[in-house]
């Protein structure tokens, strides 16, 4: 396809607004459905020359017309000028009480596909109008506003979110894949739970697993179910099973396995297609992979591993060897530079200790400057965590005053409290955990992997580990130290 932008140029001062929308949205459409556009540099000259034209005529400007350009613009990558798209939506949102729906999401998404972060008062003035509208919006529409949303990180609000959500739970049964994991992808973004709302969109989204979901699908919805901490050992394997089938057509294998690999472990799901899926892996080229798939893979494995959900299979052994060969491959310098080094820092340290402790062959990290550098971070993070924690210390030891001496300590990286006892040489050991951070919220009560790993780790290393939540330390002094004397008791009577 080839265009003659001289003339188009000549033609621009006389052409309407509504053929400058047009031209512009026909060209994204025919990108969208796979057709060369021709030369780049012919196409993005078409582009700029469109959106000054729509800038010029923007006072007829219809919300349709604003709309499909600034969708047009997004899909084909125009080099974003933001005096020209600040004028553009400006023109959207006086317009936003006469749009549909579909213009809305379509604008919504375009600004986070621009990476534009506008003031949060525009955001909800467009989202304002999408939820008055909700009742006509298609699952589409809703999911994309959704996903938009999170991606520009909008400060959310409860009650529009609610809304948005309830109308895309009510249309869930017509929803196609990618609109259902797109939803649960920005929920998980956004940390908003709803136990049936979870379920009905996990549960739907689980049934077309082995259809007309893609790999990238799946992988983003246990994702989502892992950050939102809820679990279903049916849904899990038609999800993991549905990805095992298609992940050899994927376009980023890795970031889809490692998301999986990493929710399953955070759930503590492990079943034949974990395993297989693990096996897939260590025969891929890992070089393909980024440095978030190698720190989440491995701490997916280590965490599989230390709770003894058979991460010592040989597929999952394999995959943790080609893994950490990778990594230390690449070095302070690679993860330095491609890589969120405080994220991937603690996975790498935490997956170290558990092959040294397995022995696993090769014996985790290779590479000293890597292994020193990781566990250098943890340290660091936990003497800051262990100042932030005095209050919980200074606590706990006025509730034990004359009953225990209680003394901050760091476990091999990790900070707990000391309970020095005459049958405990190496220690018995206090952990406090938060109940929104360290179980799930569905099944109620189930440790979380990190924190699964992280006692795992702790257990080892005294004599008695004794675990009580921060929110049954709320009381008086006095139901404190009932509540943790308990704790200490049951664990050891004799105390």
């Amino acid at each position: 396809m080839i265009f003659n932008i001289r003339h188009l140029y000549n033609l621009s001062c006389e052409l309407q607004l509504q053929a400058w929308s047009n031209l512009l949205w026909a060209l994204a459409a025919l990108q969208e459905n796979g057709v060369d556009l021709g030369s780049s540099s012919n196409v993005r000259a078409i582009v700029a020359a469109g959106a000054v034209a729509m800038e010029q005529r923007i006072s007829t400007a219809k919300p349709q017309n604003l709309s499909n350009t600034l969708w047009a613009l997004a899909t084909l990558g125009w080099h974003r000028d933001d005096s020209t798209l600040t004028k553009l939506v400006a023109a959207m949102v006086q317009r936003s009480s006469t749009a549909k729906p579909q213009e809305l999401s379509n604008t919504l998404w375009a600004l986070a596909t621009l990476g534009w972060h506008c003031d949060d008062s525009i955001l909800t003035k467009l989202v304002t109008a999408m939820v008055q509208r909700s009742s006509t919006a298609k699952p589409q529409a809703l999911s994309n506003t959704l996903w938009a949303l999170a991606t520009l990180g909008w400060h959310r609000d409860d009650s529009i979110l609610t809304k948005l959500v309830t109308a895309m739970v009510q249309r869930s049964s017509t929803a196609k894949p990618q609109e259902l994991s797109n939803t649960l992808w920005a929920l998980g973004q956004f940390d908003w739970y709803d136990a049936g709302t979870i379920k009905a969109l996990a549960a739907v989204m689980a049934q077309s697993s082995s259809s007309m979901a893609k790999p990238q699908n799946l992988s983003n919805t246990l994702q989502a179910l892992g950050s939102l901490r809820w679990y279903d050992a049916a849904v899990y394997s038609q999800l993991v099973g549905g990805l095992l089938q298609k992940i050899s057509r994927d376009n980023q294998p890795g970031q889809s396995l490692s998301n999986a690999l990493f929710s399953c472990a955070l759930s503590s799901h492990f079943d034949i297609s974990v395993d297989a899926l693990a096996a897939w892996g260590s025969q891929q080229d890992l070089r393909q992979w980024n440095e978030l798939s190698l720190s989440n893979t491995l701490s997916a494995w280590a965490m599989l591993t230390a709770t003894g959900k058979r991460g010592d299979t040989a597929g999952m052994r394999s995959l943790a060897q080609q893994v950490f060969k990778e990594a230390s491959s690449r070095g302070v310098s690679g993860f330095s530079a491609q890589s969120d080094w405080a994220r991937d820092m603690g996975k790498l340290a935490s997956a170290h200790w558990e092959a040294q402790h397995v022995g696993l062959s090769g014996g985790g990290l290779s590479d000293s400057k890597l292994l020193q550098a990781a566990e250098a971070h943890v340290t660091t993070l936990q003497q800051d965590v262990s100042k932030d924690s005095s209050s919980i210390t200074s606590k706990v030891a006025a509730a034990l005053q004359g009953h225990c001496e209680v003394q901050a300590a760091m476990v091999h990286g990790y900070h707990v409290l000391q309970l020095p006892h005459p049958s405990c040489p190496r220690g018995m050991v206090l952990a406090i955990t938060q109940r929104d951070r360290d179980y799930l919220r569905h099944p109620a009560g189930q440790v979380y992997g990190k924190a699964a790993l992280r006692m795992a780790q702790v257990k080892r290393r005294c004599d008695m580990l004794v675990m009580c939540d921060e929110s049954e330390l709320l009381g008086s002094i006095e139901q404190q130290r009932g509540v943790l004397l308990d704790s200490l008791k049951e664990a050891m009577p004799d105390l």
